[in-house]
């Protein structure tokens, strides 16, 4: 993917899929996003979007029971290509955050004036439950324009927000049609431990999962450019719970 393919007058073809749901080119962009980038699948991604009249400033909604986050989808598409996104879109997106941040500002918004799709969204995902056992109001703000030094300062600063300009975008933006990975076989030691082998129920994938030393690990190719990952589906999740968690083990020498 190139950036040229995010600029307004470009972006009909890219999302000439969701245009025919009969949705906005902002909603679209949104809905291109949950599912391309961010991994969705369409259903899931449908059920997720409450974007329209009075929502208050919130695209979308997505709660990641593994990492305990209530993620927030904020859409904005520009025209102009040399338009760029400050600061102060991203401090209007952190107001917005708060509206989920308490149990008691969650009740506004059901008994407020929102659209009846954020409440009832509000209502599905149980979120005034899920802010009661701690989970954390995330937001992902999502451009078709670039970022400023201003909000990449912003950002340095506020880590409940996630920006994806049309930069950040194409980086993390996996073309399934490509050629990527590596293309070489490996062999592990795994004598130390029995390996486990099950099918999927739908029987489309046998799966082994298996210890390996990290003296094996790191022979492999495509390890040191990290190209043996460039088509991994969750390559561009970047620094979640678990990812941290990992990092934390691993600079433990213990």
């Amino acid at each position: 993917m190139q950036e040229s393919e995010l600029e307004y007058s470009n972006l009909s073809e890219l999302l000439s899929p969701y245009r025919k749901k009969e949705r906005s080119v902002g909603r679209s962009f949104l809905n291109w996003f949950l599912e391309n980038i961010f991994g969705m699948d369409d259903t899931s991604a449908d059920d997720a979007i409450c974007d329209g009249s009075q929502d208050k400033g919130i695209d979308a909604i997505y709660v990641d029971e593994l990492n305990e986050e209530i993620i927030v989808f904020q859409s904005k598409t520009v025209e102009s290509a040399n338009k760029t996104i400050g600061d102060t879109s991203l401090k209007e997106f952190a107001g917005t955050l708060n509206q989920l941040s308490t149990i008691e500002n969650i009740e506004l918004i059901e008994k407020g004036n929102a659209n009846e799709i954020l409440k009832k969204l509000v209502v599905d995902l149980k979120l005034k439950n899920k802010v009661t056992n701690g989970f954390i109001v995330k937001g992902i703000f999502i451009t078709n324009a670039s970022a400023d030094q201003n909000a990449a300062e912003y950002l340095a600063s506020n880590e409940s927000i996630k920006l994806f300009d049309k930069k950040k975008i194409v980086e993390v933006h996996i073309d399934f049609e490509k050629q990527g990975g590596v293309n070489d076989e490996f062999v592990f030691d795994c004598s130390h431990v029995t390996p486990l082998n099950f099918s999927t129920l739908d029987n489309i994938a046998e799966v082994w999962v298996f210890t390996a030393f990290a003296s094996d690990l790191v022979k492999m190719s495509g390890i040191e450019d990290a190209s043996l990952f460039q088509q991994n589906v969750r390559l561009a999740l970047g620094s979640t719970k678990v990812n941290k968690a990992i990092r934390k083990s691993i600079l433990d020498p213990n």
